[in-house]
C-alpha cells in the first residue's frame, strides 16, 4: 500500500546456474540468491546488505525489505514484475525502467 517510486529501489533478479537477486533499498545495496519451483514460486534465501546508515530513509528500506521477505511467487507483466506473498496478496510491484 506503500508508494516508494521516488525512493532509491531497485531490483534485479538473475536467473540461470546460480538464482541471484540484487538491488538497491533506498540506501544500502542488497544481495543473495533463490530457488526457482516452478510456476513462478520462488524460495529467496538469506539476503545480505550493506549497512550505511540512513536516517531520511531507514523505515522505508525496512519495509520494503521486510516484504521482499515474504515473497514467494514472482509474476511477469507489461510493465514489469508482480512479487506475491503466500496469501497471493501482490506485496511489490516492480517496473522496468
Amino acid at each position: 500500500e506503500n508508494d516508494y517510486s521516488e525512493h532509491d529501489i531497485t531490483l534485479t533478479i538473475a536467473m540461470g546456474e546460480e538464482n541471484r537477486i540484487s538491488g538497491k533499498s533506498a540506501c544500502n545495496n542488497y544481495s543473495g540468491s533463490f530457488e526457482h519451483l516452478g510456476k513462478g514460486k520462488v524460495t529467496i534465501g538469506p539476503l545480505m546488505g550493506t549497512k550505511m546508515m540512513c536516517r531520511d530513509v531507514h523505515e522505508i528500506e525496512r519495509d520494503y525489505m521486510s516484504h521482499l521477505a515474504k515473497v514467494v511467487e514472482v509474476r511477469p507483466t507489461k510493465e514489469g514484475l508482480e512479487l506475491l506473498n503466500a496469501s497471493g496478496d501482490i506485496i511489490i510491484t516492480a517496473v522496468k525502467q
